[in-house]
């Protein structure tokens, strides 16, 4: 559980760091390029494959939020479910 709790902390972080660089250079996140840069940037670390992990999650949770309405929570556990 643990573990889960790390990485939803880490996810939440790299959404929040992803949609301020994007709200002071006005910009939208469309594609995974600016994800994965503050995620190398946030987490180095961290190996290439989780950083891409982390990012398809971040991307996934920012583009899906004003759709569906979900707890950023809720669809970061569902995501890394195997």
């Amino acid at each position: 559980m643990e573990k889960v709790t790390r990485r939803r902390a880490d996810i939440t972080k790299l959404i929040r760091a992803v949609k301020e660089e994007a709200g002071l250079r006005q910009r939208k996140i469309d594609t995974v390029d600016p994800v994965v840069r503050n995620a190398k940037h946030l987490f180095p670390y961290l190996h290439e494959d989780v950083v891409y992990e982390y990012a398809r999650t971040a991307l996934r949770v920012i583009l899906n939020h004003p759709i569906t309405g979900l707890n950023d929570h809720q669809t970061t556990l569902l995501a890394h479910i195997p």
